[in-house]
């Protein structure tokens, strides 16, 4: 593949094992502190192709791939947590999770001009700090992803699952 091409979409277990080693690397109080972000996309890429090669016959991916899927997320996901935090402070009383999450959709969807694909990890991130509120702050690093399409969709559904395992932060 030439530096051009585009890999294959990630799957949605992709993305989810993407997250979990970012997590597990940039939160590790031994490994996470004060490293380079050249150290920490090493990290992260060697937890996700070494928990990737344990259960599933996908083909490991590069830094820079793995950099751009989480800048795409990343980015995604702060928007939607800030819907989500629009929604709550306007929240009527009696409202149930669901319905916030429903109505920062429709939110979403005519803020951003698209669907709200990513459940599968905004569980995930839902409870870190970054994403907690509409203040949260986007990285300092944006890859040379070339031309960044964000679209959500960019995922084909996979029914072979890795099982990661993070030290506690389960898929």
């Amino acid at each position: 593949m030439t530096s051009s091409e585009r890999g294959d979409a990630f799957s949605i277990e992709e993305d989810k094992l993407l997250v979990l080693a970012y997590l597990y690397v940039s939160q590790n109080p031994i490994l996470g502190i004060n490293q380079s972000r050249d150290r920490l996309w090493s990290r992260v890429a060697a937890t996700y192709n070494e928990q990737l090669a344990g259960g599933n016959s996908t083909e490991p991916r590069t830094t820079k791939a793995l950099q751009c899927r989480w800048f795409n997320i990343n980015k995604i996901v702060q928007n939607f947590s800030s819907c989500v935090s629009q929604v709550e402070l306007s929240r009527p009383s009696g409202v149930s999770e669901k319905d916030i999450l429903d109505q920062a959709k429709a939110l979403f969807k005519q803020s951003a001009g698209s669907t709200w694909r990513l459940d599968h990890v905004w569980s995930l991130l839902k409870d870190q700090e970054n994403f907690r509120s509409s203040n949260a702050i986007l990285p300092n690093f944006i890859p040379n992803c070339g031309n960044i399409n964000s679209s959500q969709s960019d995922y084909s559904p996979n029914t072979e699952s890795p099982t990661p395992d993070f030290g506690g932060l389960s898929v």
